[in-house]
């Protein structure tokens, strides 16, 4: 076991490097953007892009879901 083994670690994404939709999406994060962990950053650049690019009918279909996850 060695570095050769191990997954590498995702890149952080600069808060400039988003783009304004994103931004706008993830506002709520911008002022601690730049503690936040490198792979949490990753994951949430990838999830609004995900997000950005579902139809309204998707994006209400994954609010219900959410809602249906949190009151188990």
């Amino acid at each position: 076991p060695g570095a050769a083994g191990a997954a590498a670690a995702p890149a952080g994404v600069a808060w400039s490097a988003l783009g304004a939709d994103q931004q706008l999406l993830l506002r709520g994060f911008e002022q601690r953007w730049g503690t936040l962990p490198p792979a949490r950053q990753a994951a949430l650049a990838r999830g609004s892009e995900r997000w950005l690019a579902m139809t309204p009918e998707q994006r209400e279909n994954a609010k219900r879901r959410l809602d249906r996850w949190r009151s188990l």
